[in-house]
This record gives C-alpha cells, structure tokens and sequence, in this order.
C-alpha cells in the first residue's frame, strides 16, 4: 500500500508551529530572570546586614517585576552562608551578600567552605561604613599612643571585646606590638553590656551600632579604622594618622558563584548599579551608617584583591589561625 500523500497545508502548519516552539525556546534561554532570585544573607535576621540587603531586594522585586528574596544563613562568622553560596548552582538565581569579614575569615581561619577570591564572580559594592574603636568612659588613655603605652606599662591589664573576627585588634597588634587580653563574645549586644559595666576597656564596631552610645556618653571614641575621619565625629583621629599602614576597611557587596553564565552577571551587575544610584535606596542606606560606594567593578575587584591580601599577610605575621 503506497502511504497517503501530506497535505500541503499540514506541512506548512507544522512548520510553523516548529519555527514558534523554536523562537520560544531561543527567546526563554534568553530572558533572565524568568523566577525569583535568592538572596543569601550570612547574618541573622534584625542586623544591620539584614536591613541593607532587604532594602535592595525590596527595590530590585519593585523595579524588575521579579522576586528578589532574601533567605538568612548565619553562624560562624559569616562563613556558613558564604560556604552555601559558593556551592550553590552557578545560574544566577542565588546571589550573596558578602563583605569584609568575608576576605579576614579567608585567611584567619583555619578552613573555610569557601575561598573569596576564586569561588565567587563579584557583582557590585553597594558601600562602606566607619569602623571605630571605643573606650569605656574612664579608661586610662584617650588616643592611641596613650593605649600603646598604656598596655606597655602594664601588661596584661588591658580587655579589648571581640564580638566577632576580630581583625582591627589583630591589625593594631601586628603593627605595634600591642599585648592586650581579647575577650571573644557570641554577639555585640553582650560587648557593649561589659564595657558599659566596665569590665571591658574598648572594642570596635560600625558606626551604626556606636553612635547612639557616643551620644549619650555610655562609650568614647578612640579612633577610626579606615583611611578617612568619619563627618559625624570630625574630631575623632584614623589610627593611621598615628599608625602608618593601618587601614581595617568595611566594604559590603554582592557576589555569584563561580561559573555564573555571563548573561546572567551582566543582568544583575546592571540591576544592583541602577539600585545603587536610586535616591531612595540611597537615602535608606545612609540612614543605616552606610556610605554609597562609587566604586566601579575594576576598582572594587582591586581593593578584594589588596584586602585579602593585607588580612594574609596580618595572619601570616601574627600566626593568627582560628579554629
């Protein structure tokens, strides 16, 4: 029996319904993203962390039409969630939200589940903020040099609370020879609760968490860890103008895993730069002590470079290895 002959017409509707099935799939591998993005927080809920990222994800769920959700994964430090990150499928649906902590932990640390410079592709630096160290009201010293000295007269006299990696100490340590006692704590809550009982004699933290307790004089300032004075406290020295070389900045921004398709990269890079310059984004973060960086991602993927090595090179001087 010889076959029936195909209908014209039954050709040319085939070939049509091939050629949209095919533009659909062209154009579908082509549209990212086509579901909600996860955002990876290190931190708990509450934090100034947490708030910073939910304001970017708020703004990038408004101006794309997408979800942007942010999924907390605290503990050690920071690097249970930067492990889970850096493990996660490369495909541009789960972002982190990392920051210095990340590239001191990378090389104080023992073992980390991750390694900041060669698991992860870098998106944007959304800022900065101000790291200072404070004093409890009575302390015997009110500048550096009279810390240095201080500690020197009288070893082993001197507290320094730790509520976390505690790099700015260890940095001042490797610079000066410092000898003072860390005092390691679960969270900063319980560190300021002891300088403020004065059974610390200072710590460091982020302006955000400082500032209300330097206003109403529960704790003084000692000096700012980064390169510049902060314009809320033009009167309080960088520890570098004492100290050359000392410079303990506090970046924050977010990273993919390695891998990442490039299309995807350029999306989101794009997206978190628009979110970045929004005026109302910018005004929230400000309100949480966060200065909006400018940093391009050249120049943001120097200073990962130059931090993570300065932090090895604080290690290796040291011999700081946490477990």
């Amino acid at each position: 029996m010889n076959p029936s002959p195909v209908k014209p017409a039954f050709c040319l509707r085939a070939l049509a319904a091939c050629a949209l099935a095919a533009a659909s799939f062209v154009s579908g591998a082509q549209t990212f993203p086509s579901r909600p993005v996860t955002i990876i927080v290190p931190y708990a809920p509450g934090g100034a962390n947490d708030v910073v990222s939910r304001v970017i994800a708020t703004h990038l769920t408004t101006a794309t039409g997408t979800s942007y959700v942010v999924d907390n994964r605290p503990g050690a430090y920071g690097n249970i969630g930067a492990g889970i990150l850096a493990k996660s499928r490369p495909d541009g649906y789960t972002i982190g939200y990392l920051n210095a902590i990340h590239a001191v932990n990378n090389s104080f640390f023992k073992s980390v589940p991750f390694d900041l410079e060669n698991d992860f592709i870098p998106l944007a630096e959304i800022g900065y903020s101000h790291v200072m160290f404070v004093m409890r009201p009575d302390a015997p010293f009110r500048t550096i040099p009279e810390l240095i000295a201080y500690a020197k007269a009288n070893p082993g006299k001197l507290n320094y609370g730790s509520a976390g990696s505690a790099h700015p100490i260890e940095m001042l340590k490797a610079l000066t020879g410092l000898q003072v006692t860390t005092v390691p704590y679960k969270g900063f809550a319980p560190a300021l609760a002891d300088i403020f009982g004065n059974r610390l004699d200072f710590l460091a933290g982020v302006n955000l968490d400082l500032m209300p307790h330097i206003r109403t004089g529960k704790v003084r300032p000692l000096a700012m860890t980064g390169t510049t004075r902060y314009k809320e406290l033009p009167d309080v020295p960088t520890v570098a103008e004492t100290i050359p070389g000392f410079d303990s900045p506090q970046w924050y921004g977010f990273f993919v895993p390695a891998k990442t398709p490039n299309e995807a990269v350029e999306v989101l890079r794009t997206e978190l730069l628009k979110a970045r310059s929004n005026s109302a984004v910018a005004e929230r973060l400000t309100a949480q002590g966060m200065d909006i960086s400018p940093r391009g991602l050249e120049e943001f993927r120097k200073n990962l470079r130059e931090d993570i090595g300065r932090w090895r090179d604080i290690a290796r001087k040291g011999n700081i290895q946490y477990e």
